[in-house]
């Protein structure tokens, strides 16, 4: 028997994680059985449907500090290098902080670890445990294999962007990374970009069990608006990373262009990012805009084909491959998006607008103006192509399938 453990944050409970949505179908034709266990959910009033062989386990893991815990943290070999690691890349007045994450890591890994000892003993068959995220709990993986008998179990995890990206933590530090990519058995990067990162920041070679497997939506019709006004959608939740006032703040620029902005997506900064659209927007007659809050995933392509969207904007200050971005060239869409990240491996000059990070709200309305005033022919071109880049690089049914397959024939 074929049986996959699958570490998720929160998936299924809530609505984070929703590539799992689309990959899920796949992994359940292909094992004979799936756990699914759920590491640290934050609301479990809603949980998704999930299919007949998958069976989901919540765990409590705690991560109690004692010495005995503390000692052999440091009689580690691999532990102490991490310690060196850290002191030599972190800055001066984060080492503090970044101790108290490598710590707190530990504990948290060494607890997942002890708690699947025990559901791994229970599991008859092979077994491959199955982290969606290159964190604690893959890290977790990793203790566990070292107590398991040799060949016993294979582990992989699958490697995104705040995962990644050391840039987006405060303290610019990310534990145990080197440790991940040396003892996985797969390592799933979901963009080139993202892969070439750490590895040279954590300075190590590349191996055969270092891969990458881009993530993907479903395919949906093209979209071919006839619109009079330029209808543009954004889509992401509502913090400063995602830089939603930059869309504002060019909007407001936009002249002699009919412009209807929907976004959809919610977050702390809500209140604060539609007061400003209220302040730059509101007055001007050639634009309109709407807050949609959080869109269930499931109804995102309804409001592609109901407000025939013609163009869709990202401007994050960091991303790996933004899954609303691959969503968007599904139906056809072209992009504007920052060179961020993985972006550029997604949107280029054929089927979008790839635009600086350090973007200005000047130069994002110069680009919405331009697509406004192209003939119809040229439109259709970016059209054409956006749907193109997605059915060869994102179909969430060739992708998909193709990482079951390698976790299946996994040896």
């Amino acid at each position: 028997m074929n049986v996959l453990i699958l570490i998720t944050a929160n998936y299924p409970y809530g609505h984070g994680e929703q590539f799992l949505e689309y990959e899920i179908p796949n992994l359940s034709g292909k094992f004979d059985k799936i756990l699914i266990i759920p590491a640290s959910p934050t609301d479990k009033t809603s949980c998704r449907s999930i299919p007949e062989n998958i069976e989901l386990v919540d765990l409590e893991i705690s991560t109690p500090v004692t010495i005995a815990s503390i000692l052999s943290f440091f009689l580690s070999v691999a532990n102490l290098k991490e310690c060196f690691f850290l002191l030599m890349n972190s800055p001066i007045n984060k080492i503090w902080l970044n101790i108290k994450v490598m710590l707190k890591n530990y504990g948290m890994a060494k607890s997942l670890s002890n708690s699947l000892k025990i559901i791994s003993g229970k599991i008859p068959g092979r077994k491959i445990f199955y982290s969606y995220w290159l964190d604690e709990y893959a890290l977790g993986l990793v203790y566990l294999k070292r107590t398991s008998k040799k060949g016993d179990i294979k582990i992989v995890s699958r490697a995104h962007g705040w995962d990644v990206y050391f840039e987006r933590h405060p303290g610019k530090y990310l534990p145990f990374r080197r440790e991940l990519l040396k003892s996985l058995n797969r390592l799933f990067f979901i963009s080139e970009h993202g892969r070439d990162y750490l590895l040279n920041k954590t300075g190590t070679g590349i191996n055969e069990n270092i891969r990458v497997s881009r993530l993907g939506t479903t395919g949906h019709e093209k979209i071919y608006p006839a619109n009079t006004e330029l209808r543009i959608f954004s889509c992401s939740s509502i913090i400063a990373l995602k830089r939603i006032h930059l869309i504002i703040e060019s909007l407001a620029l936009v002249e002699h262009v009919q412009v209807i902005w929907h976004h959809a997506g919610s977050g702390p900064l809500h209140n604060e990012i539609r007061q400003l659209a209220n302040e730059k927007l509101s007055s001007k007659k050639n634009i309109k805009f709407n807050f949609l809050g959080q869109v269930p995933n499931r109804e995102l392509p309804d409001f592609y084909r109901k407000l025939q969207l013609e163009l869709f904007i990202n401007v994050s200050e960091f991303e790996g491959i933004p899954v609303s971005v691959m969503e968007a060239m599904s139906f056809g869409v072209p992009v504007i998006a920052t060179h961020v990240g993985g972006v550029g491996e997604i949107v280029n000059k054929s089927n979008g607008f790839l635009l600086p990070a350090n973007v200005s709200p000047k130069e994002i309305a110069i680009v919405i103006e331009n697509y406004f005033k192209l003939d119809e022919s040229s439109k259709k071109n970016y059209r054409e192509n956006a749907w193109k880049t997605w059915n060869e690089k994102f179909n969430a049914e060739k992708n998909f399938n193709e990482f079951a397959d390698e976790l299946i024939n996994l040896k």
